[in-house]
């Protein structure tokens, strides 16, 4: 079994876990673009973030003795989901949350539409 990677908990994780019964502590973002974006190289550009910042990959695990980050190797593919839709959609999905102890702290949706592209991201 490989261990898991660990990344310690700062007190403003804490802060913001326990701020999670009261209200979701996430950003919400929604970007409407004039024409198609690229989907490889959002992937791609996830991929290199992941790199840069490892919480990405990480879950929250607040039944640790000391509460941390665990690195579960949450993918592009966890992340970034493309469908197709309209702004009812993007509306949809701008309410949704993140469950920081199963799902990766970003979520990027894709929305294609006929001839244009909205993004819809998230953050914990």
């Amino acid at each position: 079994m490989k261990p898991v990677k660990i990344i310690r908990a700062e007190a403003f994780d804490l802060m913001q876990y326990f701020y999670g019964s009261a209200h979701d502590p996430l950003i919400h973002c929604r970007i409407r673009f004039s024409s198609h974006l690229d989907e490889a190289a959002l992937k791609r550009a996830v991929t290199l973030s992941q790199q840069a910042v490892p919480l990405l990959r990480c879950r929250f695990n607040a039944a640790a003795r000391r509460p941390r980050w665990e690195e579960c190797g949450f993918s592009e593919a966890d992340i970034v989901r493309v469908s197709e839709g309209n702004d009812a959609d993007a509306e949809r999905l701008l309410a949704s949350t993140i469950d920081i102890a199963r799902e990766p702290q970003l979520k990027l949706f894709l929305i294609r539409g006929e001839s244009a592209d909205t993004l819809c991201a998230m953050i914990n």
